[in-house]
């Protein structure tokens, strides 16, 4: 492994250019993310590693993205000094390197250095990336964002590939090790016996057959490796994600949590182990045909060292094709009948020539990138096409027997094992697969402050509780109220005025950014889930039973509890006239008032036994009296009920009531 590095390093001498700072490669985990990864690359190459996880509790919501100001804001929180700027590209370099750019289609990225022809950039959504200089110009809005440490202390480490890669085989290296201890016995083993085919051929086909079965030995192992690792890791995900708390679910888009079993594969199916494993084997093939037949295996040796570190340089070049693409060639935006059919290019109101000349542009900025990739492979290709023809020639005309065939052997193999080595040794898939592992949820357990011992009175309190999407302005502001099992706090509030987010504070979906928000006497996010239940108008209901509806997500839900539950928001006697539990809902012929559906939601909240029961405006399309009646069983019931509603004729005299609109608490 230490002997690829420096081959990647000597390699690399020859593809790069000066030095320029390079910052730590941080991934975002979401679509609209993009500038709070830049921010987390800009706090650790001054040597504050955040977590994105820590970073989205101080953004709040990053579904939206973030604006300029709010980074800003979360900079100077960790004691940074942040300043924006309006700026052409050519006066980028009076500010200093690295500095956030904000790019168009709403994108931020870390430029590194600007050069006259090209743009260094770590780019949050696939990582480091050398950018044409006329592209850059083309996308760059003009605004940039500049850190500078004032009180930041550093703290936390940088993402290391190797550290990652070490973390995610651990628990395999016994087995690697061995398997590559097989693999150098299996190089040694090959070269010596076609060493001994000339003068002995039976010794000669015994060492080549265990060689053979050695190879097929290394390859099982390989296998059994990376499966071993993935079951780990599946393992890992789903402790993490079931000991996530409700708001990591909350500001989780679908494709995250997508992402990360994607990712499992990606681990389980990466060739790098392959790579190293066939470089073990090549490099002790030579290693053994030096110490038989030094004089023409030792040049055949060093030009394959020469192969192997222009291939580790090309593959790890930060920001290169290679690096990015493999054998691959990035994708040439063709301009065919069909995408011509599907522009509706008539809309744009130009001639002929005017159209001609605009898809003549898009398609040489689109292809450009595909030439350079092309270029740089042919180069590399080239170059070892032609150490091995020099490998090849070296020794026909010097020497004989055993020594040539050795000779001619390793220099065909070392060729053939060498492009394995470099079609295999790709890590972007990889690297990628561990900062998504590496972007998990950090359990409950890990995130409980220290407190004192509670004592277990059943009472809901807010002291101080509110919520800020931005640490500045409170959509919820500093409110303190008690609830006591079997009473009812009501929300009143027009729209926009923060119901549904006061229902998510109180059923420990959010947690408030100022006060505390506590049952039992601490916080409400630590107790088990399943403790508070937020029903609201999204409140699914699926093809199905009704059975199937009531124990959704939650398999072993007694008929007795499910029927209890359909008699406290009054639909036992309706549902058992029409088949009970096994009668069939279809949501777009359900056959069922929009009343009689919301019911049915908090009918299955109620078979989970919850402590707190929350209802987002789920009571405000069933009629006031029915709705009365309802909460009226559910506070006997000895429930802490909290309910949002726009209905005044709901509220009921002598609960408390929050007013959000006048911000009272009566």
């Amino acid at each position: 492994m230490w002997a690829m590095v420096f081959l990647a390093r000597v390699g690399r001498l020859a593809v790069t250019g000066r030095k320029h700072p390079k910052t730590p490669e941080v991934r975002q985990g979401e679509h609209a993310e993009c500038g709070l990864a830049a921010l987390a690359i800009m706090l650790g190459h001054h040597g504050v590693h955040i977590p994105l996880s820590q970073l989205r509790q101080r953004a709040g919501s990053t579904l939206f993205g973030s604006t300029l100001r709010q980074l800003r804001h979360i900079a100077e929180s960790y004691g940074f000094k942040a300043n924006a700027h309006r700026i052409e590209p050519s006066g980028m370099a009076m500010l200093g390197f690295p500095l956030i750019a904000h790019m168009r289609f709403i994108h931020f990225v870390v430029v590194e250095k600007i050069g006259p022809s090209v743009v260094h950039l770590n780019d949050p959504g696939c990582g480091p990336v050398i950018l044409e200089r006329a592209e850059f110009d083309r996308d760059f809005t003009g605004i940039t964002l500049s850190l500078t440490p004032v009180t930041a202390l550093p703290r936390g480490t940088a993402f290391s590939f190797v550290h990652a890669l070490l973390h995610a085989w651990k628990g395999e290296w016994v087995r690697l090790s061995f398997a590559g201890a097989v693999s150098m016995m299996a190089g040694s083993l090959a070269a010596a016996g076609i060493w001994r085919l000339v003068a002995h051929p039976t010794d000669g086909v015994v060492l080549l057959a265990t060689s053979l079965c050695a190879a097929g030995l290394v390859v099982l192992l390989a296998e059994h490796a990376n499966k071993g690792t993935r079951r780990r890791w599946t393992g890992s995900v789903f402790e993490a994600l079931g000991g996530a708390d409700n708001e990591h679910f909350l500001f989780t888009r679908p494709e995250q949590m997508l992402a990360r079993f994607t990712a499992l594969d990606d681990l389980q199916n990466t060739a790098l182990g392959r790579a190293v494993l066939i470089a073990l084997f090549l490099l002790a093939a030579l290693a053994t045909g030096c110490g038989l037949a030094p004089e023409p295996v030792l040049p055949i040796a060093l030009l394959s060292a020469v192969q192997l570190a222009l291939i580790a340089g090309a593959v790890t070049r930060r920001g290169g094709h290679i690096a990015r693409y493999g054998d691959e060639l990035p994708p040439a935006q063709g301009i065919g009948a069909e995408y011509l059919a599907d522009a509706d290019w008539y809309r744009i109101g130009t001639s002929g020539d005017g159209l001609f000349s605009h898809l003549a542009g898009m398609h040489a900025r689109t292809s450009r990138e595909y030439f350079r990739a092309a270029g740089e492979q042919r180069f590399l290709h080239t170059a070892l096409f032609a150490l091995d023809m020099a490998k090849i020639a070296l020794p026909l005309h010097t020497y004989a027997g055993a020594d040539l065939l050795l000779a001619l052997c390793l220099a065909a193999g070392s060729g053939v094992l060498i492009r394995s080595v470099g079609r295999y040794l790709r890590s972007r898939l990889l690297k990628d697969a561990l900062h998504k592992l590496g972007d998990l949820p950090t359990p409950l357990a890990t995130q409980e402050p220290p407190r004192m011992e509670p004592s277990a009175d059943g009472i809901l309190r807010l002291e101080g509780a509110g919520w800020s999407a931005d640490g500045r302005h409170s959509i919820i502001g500093e409110l303190c109220c008690s609830l006591s099992p079997g009473h009812i706090l009501f929300v009143h509030g027009p729209s926009g005025s923060g119901a549904t987010t006061f229902a998510r504070l109180t059923s420990g979906m959010l947690r408030p950014t100022i006060g505390t928000v506590q049952l039992d006497g601490r916080p409400l996010y630590s107790h088990p889930s399943g403790t508070a239940i937020l029903v609201d108008h999204s409140a699914p209901i699926v093809s199905g039973t009704l059975r199937n509806n009531l124990n959704l997500g939650a398999e072993g839900i007694g008929d007795a509890t499910m029927w209890n539950a359909l008699g406290l928001v009054g639909l036992d006697e309706i549902m058992a006239k029409r088949g009970g539990l096994s009668y069939v809902i279809k949501p777009e012929q359900p056959r069922l008032s929009g009343g009689q559906l919301r019911r049915i939601a908090i009918a299955r909240a109620l078979c989970r036994a919850p402590r707190l029961l929350v209802l987002d405006e789920a009571l405000d399309n069933v009629e006031t009296l029915l709705a009365r009646v309802l909460l009226a069983r559910l506070r006997a019931s000895g429930l802490l009920l909290v309910v949002t509603t726009k209905n005044i004729a709901l509220v009921e005299t002598g609960e408390t009531v929050v007013n959000l609109g006048a911000e009272h608490v009566a």
